[in-house]
């Protein structure tokens, strides 16, 4: 079985805490229904994708306000700060309940970086008429450990504050075969237990999946009876 848990590790990591689905064409509509959580009113996503925009000019540290005024900016300011590794502006982008929420368990937001990803932006869906929130989907594009093109995809979950859209949230589909997950960046303990409890799900199916293939019979070959 092939993982799809980088990403949401480098999230995690993002958060110093311990660190979509998967799959090479736009957001589904199963990683939205995911993002139906207490943080995030519930909307479905948006199928189609298009090329993000340049992000607007990011913060230069966490007090400042980072300004976007449309929730797409905001979240390819977040990215690009996770793609180039760049703290101050990645944990500017959140929303200030995550900021407290994380320096109270005495995390830091360090994204490891990842200079070969890209990613895409896809269409926005604002969550009520006053549109005070908003689901943006996106792709993430990189190389896995064997340089083989990989996606995700993710449901970020933004709320609009007096001084711009931010971060409170994403959801993505850890693996074919899981269903989606919602990670609440304003809640860092149920994020960390729902990547941990993911990956030792991913980590019992992959060591089933070896055992099923090792006790497998072995095929049989013209002129050879079948090994019994």
């Amino acid at each position: 079985m092939k993982r799809a848990l980088p990403f949401v590790g480098l999230i995690c990591l993002s958060l110093a805490i311990v660190g979509c689905g998967q799959s090479s064409g736009p957001p589904t509509e199963t990683a939205a229904k995911a993002a139906n959580a207490p943080a995030v009113a519930s909307a479905a996503a948006s199928p189609g994708v298009a090329k993000s925009a340049p992000a607007a000019k990011a913060p230069a540290a966490v007090a400042a306000s980072p300004g976007f005024d449309q929730p797409d900016q905001a979240v390819a300011a977040f990215l690009k700060a996770l793609r180039d590794g760049d703290n101050r502006v990645a944990e500017a982008m959140l929303t200030p309940k995550a900021r407290e929420e994380t320096a109270k368990r005495k995390l830091a937001v360090q994204p490891p970086g990842s200079p070969s990803a890209s990613f895409e932006i896809g269409k926005i869906e604002y969550l009520n008429a006053d549109k005070n929130g908003a689901h943006v989907n996106c792709v993430w594009n990189e190389r896995d450990n064997k340089s083989a093109p990989t996606s995700y995809e993710i449901v970020w979950a933004l709320r609009r504050l007096p001084d711009g859209w931010h971060i409170a949230g994403m959801a993505t589909q850890v693996a074919p075969t899981e269903p989606p997950v919602f990670l609440n960046f304003e809640d860092p303990d149920d994020m960390l237990e729902k990547w941990r409890a993911a990956e030792e799900r991913l980590a019992r199916q992959e060591e089933q999946g070896q055992v099923r293939q090792a006790t497998k019979p072995e095929a049989p070959t013209p002129g050879r009876p079948a090994t019994r």
